[in-house]
């Protein structure tokens, strides 16, 4: 006799082994799906950050070309501009001699920088020069003619630090100085970049007569410079004193670490 108990036991482990493969196909397929719906969606967000890094090389490239032609062109020009406000110091006709070489020199110098931005945006002297001896020689032409005296220094400058990071400083140093200049009426101002163990240390110091810090930065018209310093200090990952208030002097202390310049 026919046990009919597992006949239908049987029968329902037949029906029940298909049902499970199409769960089975059922999850694959689902699980398959979300892989590559999840797959196209990461295609699509790293089309979306490209295109959002070449707007913002695009915007950075137009920020550098601003900044360079700011610091390259606007402190030789502000010199220019100081010595023909001077002219009336040069009572006789060596000293107009002296001036007008000076303003020939300094023109010359603005024509051939302009060409350089142009090409690479790299400042000409430091193709020939390291970085101190070229901020020796910008101090000294842009304390030519004027009252105020530039005393620089330098001492175990380290010889690991690139052509890139250069010019960041140099950059720096330009609009640091060419505010003393233009701004702080200071009689004596004094440079310094010296190697100390794993650091570059720049230290600048002018006896002027001083700016609130907090409300030129707060002034738009005016802060353009000092922002630009500090972007370039944070570029190179470095850290950045300052002290200044009215009538009183104005001091730069700022640091970085050699490997960051490298």
């Amino acid at each position: 006799m026919v046990d009919h108990f597992s006949m239908q036991t049987n029968n329902t482990q037949l029906t029940l082994i298909p049902l499970s493969l199409t769960l089975v196909i059922i999850v694959l397929v689902i699980v398959i799906a979300v892989i590559v719906i999840k797959k196209q969606s990461r295609i699509i967000e790293k089309q979306i950050e490209s295109f959002k890094n070449i707007l913002r090389a695009q915007e950075l490239e137009r920020e550098r070309i601003a900044r360079d032609m700011h610091d390259q062109v606007g402190p030789l020009l502000s010199k220019l501009k100081l010595s023909f406000d001077s002219m009336d110091a040069y009572p006789n006709k060596q000293d107009w001699e002296d001036f007008k070489e000076n303003s020939k020199e300094i023109i010359n110098t603005t024509m051939s920088d302009i060409r350089t931005t142009s090409y690479d945006l790299m400042p000409r002297i430091l193709y020939s020069k390291e970085l101190p001896s070229a901020i020796e020689d910008f101090c000294e032409m842009m304390s030519r003619g004027l009252s105020i005296q530039i005393i620089f220094t330098s001492e175990n400058y380290p010889t690991t630090v690139s052509k890139q990071s250069e010019v960041n400083i140099y950059r720096i140093l330009q609009e640091i100085i060419s505010n003393a200049l233009k701004y702080s009426k200071a009689k004596n101002m004094s440079v310094s970049i010296n190697g100390q163990h794993d650091k570059l240390i720049i230290f600048i110091n002018d006896d002027g007569v001083g700016f609130d810090f907090d409300k030129m930065k707060n002034d738009d018209t005016q802060s353009f410079g000092l922002k630009n310093i500090e972007s370039r200090v944070s570029l190179l990952d470095g850290r950045m004193q300052f002290k200044s208030k009215s009538n009183y002097v104005t001091s730069y202390l700022i640091t970085f670490k050699n490997s960051k310049l490298q």
